[in-house]
């Protein structure tokens, strides 16, 4: 493959500019890689930043009632052609009809000017480790960590409810989910990281309804209190979706940022968003995305959209 790519086998390497070349085998794969980060405030084609690097990944049977896997590989790159970062990973995932555990971690190998700011040759970063556990159909358990530094990840588009779980996503956490039956489900999360003076926390509750009797429309609601030394506030999100036909679905969403500073000069701002994805089944193979969202606020003032088509083979 080649273009802007987003590989998931490629650790923090997420989304980058150049070529990819894979193989997938029943039980064993492997891929190869080259190519560039896109610039960070554009997200713009540039050759300032090179990456190079490679994984193989082991997994058992498809078929199995218990499956596993486990990927390592390293990455490389350079700014400019000085050394940038190097470090390999290796990421390990479980999962059965009751429970999911997944674990990545990276190390960096610290050589050049990297070796003289940090404490050693190898340095462990960016650790996320995800568990899940669901004793009865109507129970889920869940519990994580996650310190990963800020990562190019790749989103179909960016909006404020996103760029709030990017910017809160580490730290401890831990939550519940309920489902009373098959069309009501509520769950509820916290994460906290750090301590004392620096200690920021996120309490999320969340709860949808699928295929509403009469109407056959979807509705969810998400809402979240958190609480950082420079501000605190409340994020709402809401949307409502429905079929409009065979191969046709319209969804509406909505949300609003509250929040206030905790600084010396105390100050509050507003953020709303407001939008609209349709989504097309034109032909057997063919599918068409369009998404559009207006976001207001005292901070922010944008309108954005996004246009999908897929041909599959």
């Amino acid at each position: 493959a080649a273009g802007r790519l987003a590989s998931p086998s490629l650790a923090s390497v997420n989304l980058f500019d150049g070529v990819l070349t894979e193989y997938a085998g029943p039980r064993f794969g492997a891929g190869f890689f080259a190519g560039s980060q896109p610039g960070t405030s554009d997200w713009a084609y540039t050759r300032q930043i090179m990456e190079y690097g490679g994984y193989a990944r082991l997994q058992n049977a498809l078929l199995a009632p218990h499956r596993w896997s486990i990927t390592g590989g390293g990455v490389t790159s350079y700014n400019h052609g000085a050394t940038n970062r190097d470090y390999v990973f290796l990421r390990g995932q479980w999962n059965d009809a009751r429970s999911f555990g997944y674990l990545s971690q990276e190390i960096d190998v610290n050589r050049g000017w990297r070796r003289e700011i940090e404490s050693g040759a190898l340095s462990l970063t960016s650790t996320l480790l995800s568990l899940q556990y669901r004793p009865t159909n109507a129970l889920t358990l869940n519990a994580g960590y996650d310190n990963r530094r800020n990562v190019r990840l790749y989103d179909d588009r960016e909006t404020p409810e996103s760029e709030f779980d990017a910017a809160h996503r580490q730290g401890w956490s831990g939550g519940i989910s309920l489902y009373p039956t098959h069309a009501l489900s509520f769950s509820g999360d916290r994460r906290v990281n750090g301590g004392g003076a620096d200690r920021t926390d996120a309490t999320t509750g969340s709860w949808r309804v699928t295929h509403l009797p009469g109407v056959a429309l979807d509705l969810s609601g998400r809402h979240t209190r958190y609480h950082n030394p420079q501000s605190a506030g409340w994020l709402h999100a809401w949307s409502m979706g429905g079929g409009l036909g065979a191969g046709r679905r319209l969804e509406a969403h909505t949300g609003l940022r509250d929040e206030r500073s905790e600084g010396a000069t105390r100050t509050r701002t507003y953020t709303r968003w407001y939008g609209l994805n349709l989504d097309v089944g034109l032909a057997r193979s063919i599918y068409l995305l369009l998404s559009g969202e207006a976001t207001r606020g005292d901070l922010e003032n944008n309108d954005q959209y996004y246009l999908s088509l897929s041909y599959q083979l």
